[in-house]
């Protein structure tokens, strides 16, 4: 371990055999492995609450989180027959069963060689580790005493990492180091003991954590999948985003109702979408090849023909020149209620629709803009800043009244404000809101935008009729896969 760069307490302890991870192929003592484990730890102590953090301290965890890393990283991944530390042949026992299972396999899909969710699960498993180890230590003096020295080293392996270490440079020097961890780990065992935690318990804390891990780390992929895939992940501080989405699905602070379903809706999206577009003088693409007698709209090769070929074209048919043509794909605009009645199911359902909505955008080269309203019309959210985006779908909780007129009124505003106007909108309304609309249906026309009601439960006349005249649908929605897919038909 290579984490501490302050000097010992002066604690007199016995010699131990210095700590190795439970890979073969790439062990502790290679600069990638310190690396990443230093990464992990790095993200794991900006991320821990205060009660877990002195447990960062076992020296047993940078190895647990950095080898969950490889496992699910590397194409090859070979464990060690054993292990000579108790606490990591635990670990080893329950590795070896698990790379074997359908499980392992199945996740692999998600996390093999790919760098952003081999550390969200490796992050998830060391978290939920830490958790279920604190649920085991006893309330004892003695306990709080060996957690609070635990703390002390954590501080000093936190100062290390905010300080820029990396792989075991520009920290203490390696006999400082070696004696902190023996340190540390004589604290540990000590920790162990006095609970009263054998092999079996840290082979079965490790497997519950697995379970959990695995679950989060599917529903924070098919998050990144619904936002954009990997290309959603080049932005700087994504895999901090993704760490706390994974530490709120943990904590259950996230209905997964939504991911889960979301994912279902986008499964079964359309693989290839047409999009609508025009031949344009300045347009963005080549749609073909034509003729003209503009020699400023020439090929630069035709104006490099002979004399004779040259004057010839020009007096005759003319010169090869590139058509071009633009996307006139405009703006998904989708208005939710989030009013008290929307609670429950209701509000499960149309969040889900909005995350497809989005990967639906995505694939249509179009802008993806959303409010939620109530008596009034909140924050507007947009593609362009897609954590803020998800977090506000998966967290905003259903209150409040309903006014559907202002929810219209501001979409149009805002389709306006961005001059969308002169291409192709569609706004998507979901509510269970039955109150007077009198917004115009030619104000949708002038913003060449047409209008989607989704009607859940009840039914709203002036929704119907409004959507009717603006060239959209009215749709009563039923709250499972096949309701939201409708929808999706009735947009695309």
């Amino acid at each position: 371990m290579t984490f501490f760069s302050s000097s010992p307490t002066g604690i007199e302890m016995e010699t131990r055999t210095p700590l190795v991870n439970n890979l073969l192929n790439i062990t502790n003592k290679d600069t990638v492995y310190k690396v990443i484990s230093n990464s992990l730890m790095k993200l794991l102590y900006e991320k821990t609450e205060d009660e877990l953090k002195p447990l960062l301290a076992v020296p047993q965890i940078p190895l647990i989180a950095a080898d969950s890393y490889f496992i699910h990283y590397s194409i090859a991944p070979m464990l060690r027959l054993s292990n000579p530390d108790e606490v990591m042949n635990s670990v080893l026992d329950f590795q070896r069963s698990y790379m074997t299972s359908e499980r392992y396999a199945k996740l692999r899909a998600i996390t093999a060689l790919d760098d952003e969710m081999s550390k969200v699960y490796a992050f998830t498993l060391t978290y939920a580790i830490l958790e279920e180890l604190l649920k085991k230590l006893d309330t004892t003096d003695e306990i709080r005493s060996l957690l609070n020295q635990l703390s002390q080293l954590s501080q000093q392996v936190q100062q290390a990492l905010q300080g820029g270490l990396q792989g075991g440079q520009g920290g203490a020097d390696q006999q400082q180091l070696d004696q902190l961890t023996q340190q540390a780990q004589q604290i540990t065992q000590q920790l162990l003991e006095k609970s009263g935690i054998k092999d079996d318990d840290i082979k079965e804390m490790v497997k519950k954590a697995s379970k959990k891990a695995e679950r989060t780390t599917e529903n924070v992929s098919e998050l990144r999948r619904l936002a954009g895939g990997k290309e959603a992940g080049k932005e700087a501080g994504t895999l901090e985003f993704l760490a706390d989405l994974a530490k709120d699905i943990l904590q259950q602070k996230v209905d997964v109702e939504i991911i889960e379903l979301a994912g279902k809706i986008a499964e079964s999206l359309p693989k290839f979408v047409k999009l609508k577009k025009t031949r344009s003088k300045h347009g963005e693409e080549i749609a073909g090849y034509r003729l003209t007698k503009n020699i400023e709209k020439a090929l630069p090769r035709e104006l490099a023909l002979p004399d004779e070929i040259f004057y010839y074209k020009l007096a005759s048919n003319g010169f090869l020149s590139r058509e071009m043509q633009t996307v006139e794909e405009g703006a998904y605009y989708v208005l939710i209620d989030k009013s008290g009645s929307m609670s429950g199911e209701k509000t499960v359902w149309a969040r889900a629709v909005a995350l497809a909505l989005l990967k639906l955008a995505r694939e249509k080269k179009r802008r993806y803009f959303l409010r939620f309203f109530d008596y009034t019309a909140h924050e507007l959210l947009d593609d362009r800043d897609s954590e803020k985006l998800l977090k506000h779908i998966l967290e905003i909780e259903a209150n409040g009244g309903t006014s559907i007129d202002i929810a219209l009124k501001t979409a149009l505003e805002d389709l306006a404000r961005y001059k969308l106007s002169e291409l192709t909108n569609t706004v998507i309304i979901i509510t269970d809101g039955e109150d007077n609309v009198k917004t115009p249906p030619d104000d949708f026309k002038q913003a060449n935008a047409v209008l989607v009601s989704v009607m859940i439960s009840g039914r709203n006349y002036d929704l119907e009729r409004i959507s009717r005249e603006s060239g959209g649908e009215y749709l009563q929605a039923t709250l499972d896969a096949d309701g939201a897919l409708r929808l999706v038909k009735a947009v695309k």
